[in-house]
């Protein structure tokens, strides 16, 4: 779900998801919070999720992820389409999931273009002038999820190999962002 989240907040419109589990006791869904504080509308109503947006930037802001270490990857991406960027906090064990995601997402999201600082339990990303390069997803799953929707942002400018790990978690993610009207092209290595 923070991934469709995220796919909205970047390419604007309509976007209505059915979320039975909502009401279940899941960290990652703090996204709901996070991407209202950054100015998304997002109204929740009988397990429905609408997120109207009209494309404008969002505003940024400061997140402490530390009980939903696993929305770093889309929160860091959303403070690429942000005025100020966002400040992450509180997630020194992301550094030990399926990569040590906030090294990875340090490099390859300067490698973008973006302004990016590690901290010892966090990053600080800003947008900064997008590059035409290849984003490496080290075979995690939320990092390809996450870089996909860079690629987005970027108008296409950016490519993102690692799309087998999604297999893990969301094996119809690709398929669901077609269906949104992305455009995927698979380039053969």
């Amino acid at each position: 779900m923070a991934f469709l989240i995220g796919c909205a907040a970047i390419a604007g419109g309509k976007l209505r998801l059915d979320c039975t589990g909502l009401n279940m006791p899941q960290a990652d869904s703090k996204i709901i919070q996070i991407a209202r504080a950054m100015g998304l509308k997002l109204t929740v109503s009988d397990n429905l999720l609408l997120i109207e947006h009209e494309g404008e930037e969002l505003e940024g802001g400061t997140f402490d992820l530390s009980d939903s270490p696993d929305l770093l990857p889309v929160v860091s991406v959303l403070g690429l389409a942000s005025k100020r960027g966002v400040e992450i906090r509180g997630v020194k064990h992301a550094r030990y999931k399926e990569t040590d995601r906030l090294s990875m997402l340090n490099i390859e999201l300067t490698k973008a273009g973006a302004r990016v600082k590690e901290l010892d339990d966090g990053l600080i990303v800003k947008p900064g002038e997008f590059r035409k390069v290849v984003l490496n997803s080290y075979e995690d799953h939320r990092l390809f999820m996450a870089f996909s929707l860079v690629s987005i942002l970027s108008k296409g400018k950016i490519r993102v190999r690692g799309e087998e790990s999604v297999d893990v978690s969301y094996p119809g993610f690709v398929k669901d962002l077609e269906k949104l009207g992305v455009k995927v092209r698979r380039i053969k290595r």
